[in-house]
């Protein structure tokens, strides 16, 4: 009987450790890039199985993202590991997605990685004000609160508030009123990131991926800006 204890030991601790190791590395030694969010080392996606073990824990992901951007984003970082990856995502997933079974990264044109990255930049942005008007509305709805009221006469606070209020009104000021750029006119007048893509996806074929948050090759949200800025 001890015997048969000790064996169940053994095979529940190979499981635990198993479980502990993405694609035969630790947790603490993945690169930020192997997560869905890297900013948090948050959702490993290192081996195609990774992928539905990512959706079934989407329930317990704190933040205000949506269920639907959730997947988009998963789905954008899928396209970036390889068609293996996309096939691992279960076939609801695909169906919300509204993509095919046999879709794979290396099918897609400059045109289209370019606005699945905006996309992908869109609702970061989204996730992160969401998240400041959910911080700033829980101090304001609590400033009756005693602790808050002392909390908030703290001298090095009022530097912190000014600041986040020049940020808050210069990105309130762009979003709503800067002038609406023209794609068309961008691509034109600044071809530079376009015709990077295109040549990499010319000299590298079938073997195409787009570039991965992190490599040289991907800009930036700052990069980005400037690319398609307007002089």
């Amino acid at each position: 009987m001890n015997r048969k204890l000790d064996l169940l030991k053994g095979v529940e601790q190979q499981i635990a450790k198993a479980a502990e190791m993405y694609g035969g590395t630790k947790r603490s030694e993945l690169k930020d890039n192997d997560f869905l969010f890297p900013e948090t080392r948050s959702f490993p996606i290192v081996t195609p199985a990774d992928v539905p073990h990512a959706i079934n824990n989407f329930g317990r992901m704190g933040g205000n993202m949506s269920y639907d951007a959730f997947l988009r984003k998963l789905y954008n970082m899928c396209k970036r590991k390889g068609s293996n990856f996309i096939a691992a995502l279960p076939d609801a997933s695909k169906e919300k997605l509204g993509i095919k079974k046999s879709a794979k990264a290396e099918d897609e044109t400059p045109e289209i990685e370019l606005t699945e990255y905006k996309n992908e930049l869109y609702e970061m942005n989204i996730a992160a004000l969401k998240t400041m008007f959910h911080h700033i509305s829980r101090i304001l709805n609590n400033i009756k609160d005693p602790s808050v009221m002392e909390n908030l006469t703290e001298p090095w606070l009022q530097g912190k508030i000014s600041v986040a209020e020049d940020y808050i009104s210069t990105l309130h000021d762009f979003v709503m009123y800067a002038q609406e750029s023209d794609d068309s006119v961008v691509a034109a007048d600044k071809p530079g990131l376009w015709e990077n893509i295109r040549k990499k996806k010319e000299k590298e074929g079938k073997k195409y991926r787009p570039a991965k948050p992190g490599d040289k090759d991907r800009p930036d949200p700052e990069q980005w800006n400037k690319l398609t800025k307007k002089d």
